[in-house]
């Protein structure tokens, strides 16, 4: 059995050098002085974040901070030969992506087993698991490439509390039950969110993060609306914090 397992991690090993060679044969002269390699938005990005964070009363260590930049710039890389995102630039990347994660910490339940539905490219899942490197992450995603630019990530930046999983919701639901289910701008049919209570353990929570104004009900859940302002921004988020209940609750 160890040697089946040492064999499954170096093919799993090759796939990701393979995808990582693919990236770097396919960036340009001119895209490798990109962003992702100038010092100047790095510095920017940096500051940014910081600013941003404590303006909103969230403390960042230096760590999290480097953590955070770092997978910035692992996100420029790769972005640009796999569709994760067309926010790049350092000071929106900064708040419109890590910021508005990271204001997912002032709701977050207690809970170990986290699940993010439809991570791609790794927001709010992947930042919130820099914060909490206790808690376990798993990052579910429709796209094998995305699945496998969050796999490299997390290696890249050590991260061992994340297990990055392709496939969709509900079809494939996580083989363990979650504490709290993730999901930032997906589905605008709020009833696929019904399975949840299949993979919620007890009185789990379901955190919906939407950039819309508007009540909701699900069935299996008492849903609260949270309006979450950001001074960065010009217009708010909000938040469905929903929480189980039985038949008759």
């Amino acid at each position: 059995m160890p040697e089946v397992i040492t064999l499954l991690s170096i093919q799993l090993g090759l796939v990701f050098q393979i995808f990582e060679d693919e990236t770097e044969n396919k960036l340009s002269s001119a895209d490798k002085c990109s962003t992702w390699n100038n010092s100047a938005n790095l510095t920017l990005f940096r500051e940014t974040l910081q600013d941003a964070c404590r303006v909103n009363g969230i403390s960042l260590g230096d760590d999290e901070v480097d953590k955070c930049l770092k997978y910035y710039q692992i996100l420029c890389k790769f972005n640009r030969v796999v569709n994760l995102t067309r926010i790049t630039d350092p000071v929106k990347a900064a708040t419109m992506h890590f910021l508005d994660s990271i204001m997912v910490s002032k709701y977050l339940p207690e809970g170990q087993n986290i699940l993010d539905v439809g991570s791609g490219a790794g927001f709010p899942g992947l930042v919130l698991a820099i914060i909490y490197p206790q808690r376990n992450f798993t990052l579910l995603d429709a796209s094998q490439k995305r699945v496998d630019f969050l796999k490299i990530a997390a290696g890249q930046l050590k991260l061992e509390n994340i297990n990055a999983v392709h496939g969709r919701w509900p079809e494939d639901l996580a083989d363990q039950s979650s504490d709290i289910i993730l999901s930032r701008a997906t589905f605008s049919d709020l009833s696929v969110w019904e399975d949840a209570t299949r993979v919620l353990k007890g009185a789990g929570t379901l955190l919906l993060l939407r950039g819309e104004n508007k009540n909701a009900t699900i069935k299996g859940f008492r849903v609260e609306l949270k309006q979450v302002s950001f001074e960065q921004l010009e217009n708010d988020r909000f938040i469905l914090m929903c929480k189980t209940v039985d038949e008759n609750g």
